[in-house]
């Protein structure tokens, strides 16, 4: 019997997959001609990697959602996968690319693991079971929905506005946010401000004013001045940077 502090993902061909939540006290057997493979992600990379999967709406993105932000909690879920030669493949180039050095090879893996997730809720999402400590009384259920409503309305959204929509006072809310994420609420959205800023400047042509706007800041200088104290660079020099790095 053993635990990680970090999600774990045990795919045992021939039948069975379980994704468990960190600090989930878990035993795997196995027959004896069988083999199984762990696949561990920490809570940090996971956060900043899968933001996509976190935002949509279906059984394996809740449970992320609140196994995430409860430490406490011990959860886990199963999906009854069939020993197909496509998917035992794409668990093969996820292990070979994890053990792999060469340039690009963790953005291969990010990417081959987006596509393990996706792969099972299409081809099995019918067979997911959850199965949950619901003990727990001291977790607050409505937090995730709240993390997901601010990264969907990062731009415009305020403290009061999520007073009114959630019927919480503003400074439980905070409180919340200050409870899971370590972090305020403004900081929250700044973070996620900064973080497009950055996609728009990498992948677009868009000029600092209109990058701005499309992140929620009325104000270039404003928005330059808290890029560079979040990075330590002004916008341009971050796109100049970028464009060097990818030639």
């Amino acid at each position: 019997m053993h635990n990680h502090s970090r999600y774990g993902c045990n795919s045992r061909c021939k039948k069975c997959s379980e994704i468990l939540s960190p600090n989930t006290v878990h035993h795997i057997e196995m027959d004896k001609d069988g083999f199984g493979l762990t696949i561990n992600i920490r809570k940090s990379t996971f956060q900043d990697t899968f933001q996509t999967l976190l935002n949509e709406h279906n059984l394996l993105s809740d449970f992320f959602a609140h196994t995430f932000y409860d430490a406490e909690t011990s959860n886990y879920i199963t999906f009854d996968i069939e020993n197909t030669p496509e998917f035992n493949y794409l668990i093969q180039q996820i292990f070979d690319e994890s053990n792999c050095t060469e340039n690009h090879s963790n953005m291969i893996c990010v990417s081959l693991l987006n596509l393990f997730f996706g792969k099972l809720l299409q081809d099995f999402g019918r067979t997911i079971h959850l199965y949950s400590d619901v003990n727990n009384a001291t977790y607050n259920r409505s937090f995730p929905l709240m993390l997901k409503y601010v990264q969907s309305n990062y731009q415009t959204i305020t403290l009061p506005m999520m007073s009114q929509i959630f019927h919480y006072n503003e400074s439980y809310i905070s409180l919340l946010f200050k409870k899971y994420l370590n972090e305020n609420f403004s900081n929250v959205v700044q973070n996620l401000r900064l973080e497009q800023s950055k996609i728009l400047l990498e992948n677009t042509d868009y000029n600092l004013d209109k990058i701005s706007e499309m992140i929620g800041y009325n104000s270039v200088d404003h928005f330059s001045r808290i890029f560079k104290r979040k990075y330590g660079m002004a916008p341009s020099k971050y796109r100049k940077e970028c464009k060097t790095a990818g030639r």
